[in-house]
């Protein structure tokens, strides 16, 4: 399958191509010694996340000088949560990146081409194509915002709390509310690094994650699309009894409209 034109697809190809997620699938995309170079990067990044996090949790296992509290841990098991289904999402998608090229397949404005069908196909698919765009730039945006608040936040309280009176046995706020296997006084230290390079992961993680399940939403809506389109070209079929031959091409209508379901089906 060739590479798409932004109005041949029923989804917002043209916020994935910007974003280099399309980049991914596309078979004709940058390689690297034979491999996508999209896909080894989000592998990548992928083993690099996981084991920064995993380093980040050892600290649970030693004696640590300061405390952390109920609503720090439920913080941290949202994190852990979320980072786990995003690292399990990417490595899906990438895992099955060449059988969702494929598929993408489907999403094409003229996938259905019988005769019935394209009486349909445009109005519904264009419906479907502006509410994918419509929510997938939304969401992006939205999760932007939320991204920088979310870095900005220990910022603001390492603020306060260094201005009201620093506590020497208490470490400053983070992103992913990680327990380094460091003293206090040297993540104090070092906390501007530790600090960016959990700013980083929080954007890889929710990059993968966002664009993951907003193609999964888009290629949900354009299949409930596809089998709409089918049922109103089934439902327009019949037999004018007054019209020559009017068996014939109720027939072929017929066959025409179910080969396309066959290959929605395959």
């Amino acid at each position: 399958m060739s590479s798409f034109e932004v109005l041949d697809v029923a989804f917002n190809i043209k916020l994935y191509k910007l974003l280099r997620f399309y980049d991914i699938f596309d078979p004709k995309s940058t390689k690297i010694f034979g491999y996508n170079f999209y896909r080894v990067t989000g592998i990548i990044i992928t083993v690099l996340t996981q084991s920064y996090i995993l380093f980040g949790q050892t600290g649970f296992f030693m004696p640590t000088e300061d405390t952390i509290n109920y609503i720090e841990k439920s913080m941290l098991i949202f994190v852990n949560s979320m980072n786990f289904l995003a690292a399990m999402k990417t490595c899906v998608f990438i895992y099955k990146a060449n059988n969702i090229w494929d598929l993408f397949d489907v999403t094409r404005i003229n996938f259905l081409k019988s005769e019935q069908c394209c009486k349909y196909r445009y109005k519904i698919l264009e419906k479907v194509r502006n509410k994918s765009i419509r929510l997938t730039n939304f969401i992006v945006v939205f999760a932007i915002i939320s991204l920088t608040i979310w870095i900005i936040y220990p910022l603001v309280i390492n603020f306060f709390l260094t201005t009201t009176g620093p506590n020497n046995h208490q470490g400053y706020q983070s992103i992913l509310y990680l327990r380094y296997p460091v003293t206090t006084n040297t993540y104090n230290q070092y906390y501007f690094v530790f600090y960016t390079t959990e700013a980083i992961l929080a954007f890889g993680i929710i990059y993968y994650s966002i664009l993951v399940d907003t193609v999964l939403v888009s290629l949900c809506w354009i299949f409930i699309a596809q089998y709409e389109i089918l049922s109103e070209a089934f439902g327009n079929i019949k037999y004018d009894d007054k019209e020559k031959d009017g068996s014939i091409k109720a027939y072929n209508d017929f066959l025409s409209v179910l080969n396309d379901q066959r290959r929605l089906n395959s």
